[in-house]
């Protein structure tokens, strides 16, 4: 019943969320799409990237089954977060996201990403509210006095 309410599945471009993407959704008829907006907030050296060039020459598959490598900036530097990045930046950032899922054709959108930046998505746009280790949440979120579910 869950996979039948998804339309299309957007992704982190660190390499747990997409391995996680890849095991959930491989095979099934529902795009995934790589977007880097709701990559993990620093707070640690594993919320750092990998060069997507590099990235991709070791997980091929990976290219083959997202789309959306082209749209990820700086893509042969670091694109990820530092640990210097500001306030300013990450609300940036958490708009970009609710951008991307408001403006969408589809209605069924999985985002897979990281906790600490949908704690700090849902708090912005809603009821904070911290996401377990692979587990499997709905939120409803206010975005410019209206309601959306992602």
């Amino acid at each position: 019943e869950f996979y039948n309410k998804i339309d299309i599945v957007i992704s982190s471009p660190l390499i747990r969320a997409l391995q996680t993407t890849y095991i959930l959704f491989n095979g099934m008829d529902i795009p995934m799409y790589v977007s880097w907006h709701h990559t993990e907030i620093y707070t640690a050296e594993c919320d750092c990237g990998s060069n997507i060039d590099q990235l991709l020459k070791k997980y091929p598959h990976f290219k083959q089954s997202f789309d959306g490598w082209d749209k990820i900036p700086n893509k042969g530097q670091n694109w990820w977060p530092s640990e210097d990045e500001g306030e300013e930046v990450i609300e940036g950032r958490h708009r970009a996201l609710a951008e991307q899922v408001i403006t969408h054709e589809k209605n069924g959108i999985a985002v897979v990403g990281h906790g600490n930046f949908f704690k700090t998505f849902t708090n912005r746009y809603g009821k904070e509210h911290f996401s377990g280790n692979a587990e499997i949440n709905q939120y409803t979120f206010k975005y410019q006095k209206k309601m959306y579910s992602l």
